[in-house]
This record gives structure tokens, sequence and C-alpha cells, in this order.
């Protein structure tokens, strides 16, 4: 695997690359105090952990799919819920609504990842966010390598993760949270997507030095 592929903020939901530290680059996209978090996908915890001891969060509440990172993360979390992200809205014991829900590295594991942001929709309040990150597809390395090396081969890890079930563009993801009812504030490329390239390289490539995109995203119509 092409090493610029990886990245500290993409891991499959077996747990192979399980996160042991916070995702520090979506805590910073999280403004506010005693915000009401569901974190999809929360691994063991340690993002919850972290907006807690911020002050960010007055609770988290997770979703993990994984009975062993899921029990480290009843630690951390108010509750956490050992499902399926398929499941998860609306469902009667999910306590909304919540004012951020994180979708860190998730929707492309889904199945139906419009279903499941339209359905997120009803448990989140008035001024709610969903804060995610999703791997961009239009990756120079991915692309290189089909176009050039006529390869699409899936990775363990990163872009071409094998449990990836969707793929998106930039322009791809803007339309997954139009198209579900959101209106997107904020979309910026992740800062290790320029691992390898300088500064001016990233810049003249575009879209195509960027392994993964960072979104916060309100419900449309609402403040």
């Amino acid at each position: 695997m092409d090493e610029s592929q990886k990245g500290p903020t993409m891991r499959s939901p077996d747990r192979t690359h399980a996160y042991t530290k916070p995702r520090f680059d979506v805590v910073n996209l999280i403004s506010g105090t005693g915000l009401r978090v569901l974190d999809l996908g929360c691994s063991t915890g340690v993002l919850g952990a972290e907006l807690i001891r911020r002050g960010s969060a007055s609770y988290v509440d997770g979703v993990e799919i994984d009975s062993a990172a899921a029990e480290i993360a009843r630690r951390h979390l108010r509750n956490v819920w050992t499902r399926s992200l398929e499941d998860i809205a609306p469902a009667s014991d999910v306590e909304g609504p919540y004012d951020v829900i994180v979708t860190a590295d998730v929707l492309e594991h889904v199945s139906d990842p419009w279903k499941l942001l339209s359905d997120l929709r009803s448990i989140l309040s008035a001024r709610g966010r969903i804060v995610a990150s999703i791997p961009n597809i239009r990756y120079w390395s991915v692309i290189y390598n089909l176009a050039v090396r006529g390869r699409f081969e899936y990775q363990n890890a990163g872009v071409l993760d094998r449990t990836h079930l969707r793929f998106f563009t930039r322009h791809g993801i803007q339309n997954l949270f139009e198209s579900t009812g959101y209106d997107i504030e904020t979309i910026v490329p992740n800062h290790f997507a320029h691992r390898g390239l300088n500064a001016v390289a990233a810049r003249m490539i575009g879209d195509l030095a960027h392994v993964q995109y960072l979104v916060v995203a309100r419900a449309a119509g609402r403040s």
C-alpha cells in the first residue's frame, strides 16, 4: 500500500486501527460548552472523553459495533450502544436530541449513508451540527494507480479500505449532505493529506492532494 494513503484519522470498523488517541482534528471543529454529543463509531471513547475534559460536552453517548471497544468506551461515556450504525436512528432508546453528532470515518462504511443522515435529523437539536470526516476517492495515488497502473486494489486501511462500501469526491460529499437536507457550513481537507507533498505542489493539484475531508453541517432551514 502507498504509505501516503494512510493517516491517523482513518480506520476500519474491524478495529484493526481503533482509535487510541482523540481525534483532535474533529474535536477542534466542535465549538461551544456543555453540548449533548452522540459519537457514531465511538471506538474506545477517547474522542468523547476529550470533549468532556475540555468542557465542550456535558455528556457523550456512543454507538460502537465492536463489543470489546464498546466496553472500554463505557468507562468514559454516558451510554454506549453496541449495534450497527444502520440501526441507530430513529431508535427508541437513543436519548436525543443531540447538539453534535460525530460521524468520523463512518459514512463510507454503511450501505445507505443517505438514509442514515436523513434519519439523524430526527435526533438533532434545533441548532445541532453533524461533524464528519470522509475519505476522498479522487486522491492522487488512487487515480494514478487506476489510470496509469490499471489497479484498484482494496487495502487494510486508507481510502481503499476493504470495508468501505461507498466512495466520495468533494462534490459527492457536498451532494450527500445537501440531498439529505443539510447545509454545509465547513468542508476542509485534512492536513495529513499533504504528507509527502510540499505546500506548493498540494495547491497545484487541488483536490487530488487531499486524502480526506472534514465537514460541519446543520439541518437545512435551522440556524
